[in-house]
């Protein structure tokens, strides 16, 4: 079945990666997953799931999904109806599975499971129906490619002539169930037992086939004896058997393709909510221009950071840059001017450009990554790693060891003060010699620190490629927290703050 994800699908798409739980903390991405959501847990974990995925989309992909995203909101009614449709039928076939799971089992007679498996059989193919009655007058005026031939493909594979039929032939499978006359015909197997078992006809009411009423005595086997009626069961059984395997495969597909659905249309149901949210907030909206994994391109207009707007409750101050070929960037200035803000911003727009997600900016384009790490400076640094009690610089490197463990060819690194901990003689010699690494490595860098020699060093030798931005400070003192390209800073205006904590002029 067409996906609306994926061009072509892969296994594995809904691992995440291993630094799932550090991305979504350092960029505060639960405060977006809780816009996507609005209330619906569903919704809120394949967001995440696929925000966090340890497999990235390709650039085709992440087109698809602006697409579908589009129609999304041209036709929310739709995709939230058929969205409610399938959960209201999952969530009844779970219920009826669980109820009768112990009905399931291979010791329960096998007409007590067909039973069960039909009723389920029938609430799935139910919600097909609904669907497909649902859909049906819209599937001409999506504007998605990928949509027309899903509902296309959708209303081929679930015909109403295979709804039918699958109808009727559950409604004679649910027969045998109830104990009616099942006639079988069969050949010699291996062992001379029975083989090539074949259900003829199911008979209503329990009425001997006319085929067989002209039998005579001599030509029928009486089941008189517990043997015998063992071994008529035990025949009957293995050719109801095939009747079980038969449902359970149209269940089992129909299951699939639904939940399939059902995590699809959550993806594009909590774009069209946070869509929703953005609006109301008068946060910018654009849909970005991907580039290439092998691309190093970085450029937006009015870039925000939209956990911090979710955050506050207000519009964040936005950043327009063109750092396309630059690497390292590195990032100085006023304490409490935007620069950690910046870097955050950044991060989720990357994250959400690979989902096929709209960004908080006027325009925005960049390359995919293969990976995006971040590697802040955190209270709780001097953690256990390992099962190893450390010191916060050891912790720190170890860290980052991990992470260039794992780096692929085209991985983005998101620093934040990065060896902080250590005196700044020591964090810069660490700081250059892996920023002039990743250089090397064409490794897509952003480095935010307060350590003057860390940058000074760069700018001075003028590293190929790199950039230097600052957070500016106004003459009095205040921060418009915003980024622009400067040389290094010395300071950071600590004393800015200090006279603002303690009311001096």
């Amino acid at each position: 079945m067409t996906s609306l994800l994926f061009l072509q699908q892969i296994s594995g798409r809904r691992i995440l990666a291993d630094n799932s739980e550090a991305l979504a903390s350092d960029l505060n991405l639960e405060y977006i997953v809780k816009e996507c959501a609005k209330g619906d847990a569903f919704i809120a974990k394949t967001v995440r799931e696929i925000l966090l995925t340890a497999i990235p989309a390709a650039v085709p992909d992440i087109l698809r999904r602006q697409e579908v995203i589009l129609d999304t909101l041209c036709h929310e009614d739709l995709f939230r109806s058929l969205y409610a449709i399938i959960s209201e039928h999952l969530l009844r076939y779970d219920a009826l599975f669980k109820k009768n799971l112990p009905a399931f089992s291979r010791t329960s007679p096998v007409t007590g499971r067909i039973r069960n498996s039909v009723k389920l059989a029938f609430i799935l193919l139910e919600c097909v129906s609904r669907l497909k009655s649902t859909y049906a007058s819209r599937i001409g005026l999506f504007g998605a490619s990928a949509l027309t031939a899903f509902f296309t493909e959708f209303s081929e594979f679930y015909s109403d002539m295979f709804l039918k039929d699958a109808e009727e032939q559950l409604k004679r499978i649910l027969l045998v169930a109830d104990n009616e006359c099942v006639s079988l015909s069969a050949g010699f197997g291996f062992g001379m037992k029975a083989g090539d078992v074949v259900i003829r006809c199911v008979t209503k009411g329990g009425a001997c086939p006319d085929a067989y009423k002209g039998l005579k005595k001599k030509d029928s086997i009486a089941i008189t004896g517990i043997a015998i009626q063992s071994q008529v069961n035990s025949l009957r059984d293995g050719a109801l058997q095939k009747l079980l395997r038969i449902v359970n495969d149209i269940s089992d597909t129909t299951l699939r393709h639904l939940k399939t659905l059902r995590y699809e249309l959550a993806f594009f149901l909590g774009a069209a909510n946070l869509y929703h949210a953005m609006v109301k907030m008068r946060i910018p909206i654009v849909f970005p221009t991907p580039r290439e994994y092998d691309e190093r391109k970085l450029s937006f207009e009015d870039l925000m950071d939209l956990s911090l707007g979710f955050i506050n409750k207000t519009r964040p101050v936005g950043n327009s840059l063109c750092l396309d070929d630059r690497s390292p960037i590195l990032v100085t200035g006023a304490n409490q001017g935007g620069k950690s803000t910046f870097l955050r911003s950044v991060g989720i727009a990357q994250l959400m450009m690979q989902s096929g997600l709209f960004v908080a900016a006027a325009k925005f384009s960049a390359n995919c990554c293969d990976r995006i790490f971040t590697h802040f400076c955190r209270m709780d640094s001097d953690r256990p790693v390992n099962g190893a009690d450390r010191g916060k610089l050891d912790a720190e490197l170890m860290l980052m060891k991990k992470m260039i463990g794992q780096a692929g060819r085209n991985s983005m690194f998101l620093m934040n003060e990065s060896f902080s901990s250590s005196p700044e003689a020591e964090a810069a010699l660490i700081g250059c010699e892996l920023l002039r690494a990743f250089h090397d490595l064409r490794l897509k860098t952003i480095y935010v620190t307060h350590f003057y020699s860390v940058s000074s060093e760069l700018y001075e030798k003028k590293l190929p490629g790199a950039m230097f931005l600052a957070a500016k400070r106004n003459e009095d003192g205040s921060r418009p927290y915003m980024i622009t390209t400067a040389a290094p800073s010395k300071t950071s205006f600590g004393l800015d703050i200090f006279r603002e904590v303690f009311c001096l002029e």
